[in-house]
């Protein structure tokens, strides 16, 4: 169970014992070779936002993948709202995972994008145009709408792939770098957006190499680095464990 007495070595989850945790990373371990991607991660989350940050190459990424069932844990045991996304199909459908990279088609117009992502869930032709519709009022993109992906800014299609998870009823979302190259004015859009993804209660896990991307975000971050969680609770814990512990440097010019 997550509270607020940070150590800089994370603690078991507890994941059992509170039945408030929807999502659970309990000595979780990801190897791709000699390469570590995740060494012993224990996690718990539950509803609202949370941040994980770190550098690149750090297992942002694969945890993401790790909680959406696309990468199985060689160790370890990884529930989301009580199932593994692993084996169990019925917990991926209310998942959402808005990954770094792009995820849509560049020749079809951002409102076919939505159709089809959306049917790929599950949801009938109707209801996916109807969602499709919907995801482009709340993200401020219906008169681009019909216009082909591949023609839009980076700003816009990070909007359009919040706006996928917007409109959708999915419990768990899933952000992977959702600020990556996105100008200032666009990031504002997509902080708020995100807010609103947290306010609805669902539970949100935000990745970023900027810890203060997530600061503008939530209170409550994870720190990742070389495939460890090296700390998880509030920044300012964190930080002034941090700071009290271990070797820093001031540079005065």
């Amino acid at each position: 169970m997550v509270t607020d007495n940070t150590s800089i070595t994370a603690d078991k989850t507890g994941r059992g014992h509170d039945p408030d945790v929807t999502v659970a990373l309990d000595g979780v371990s990801v190897f791709y070779g000699e390469v570590v991607g995740l060494s012993d991660v224990n996690m718990a989350l539950k509803s609202g936002i949370t941040g994980i940050v770190g550098p690149n190459g750090s297992g942002k990424t694969t945890m993401m993948r790790v909680l959406v069932g696309l990468i199985a844990p060689r160790e370890g045991e990884t529930t989301v709202l009580g199932r593994s996304p692993f084996v169990d199909e019925s917990v991926r459908s209310r998942i959402t995972f808005v990954p770094a990279g792009e995820s849509f088609y560049p020749g079809l117009t951002g409102r076919r994008n939505l159709e089809v992502a959306f049917m790929a869930q599950g949801r009938g032709r109707v209801e996916a145009k109807g969602l499709a519709q919907t995801a482009l009022e709340l993200v401020g993109l219906v008169a681009d709408g019909s216009r082909r992906y591949g023609t839009w800014s980076r700003g816009m299609r990070q909007r359009l792939k919040l706006g996928l998870a917007l409109a959708g009823d999915s419990e768990v979302v899933l952000l992977d770098e959702p600020f990556l190259g996105v100008d200032p004015p666009s990031r504002l859009a997509l902080r708020d957006h995100v807010l609103a993804l947290g306010k609805q209660g669902r539970t949100v896990l935000v990745s970023s190499n900027v810890l203060h991307e997530i600061e503008a975000l939530t209170d409550l971050v994870g720190i990742l680095a070389h495939g460890r969680l090296l700390g998880f609770g509030k920044v300012h814990t964190l930080v002034r464990k941090i700071r009290d512990d271990h070797p820093h440097r001031v540079v005065l010019q």
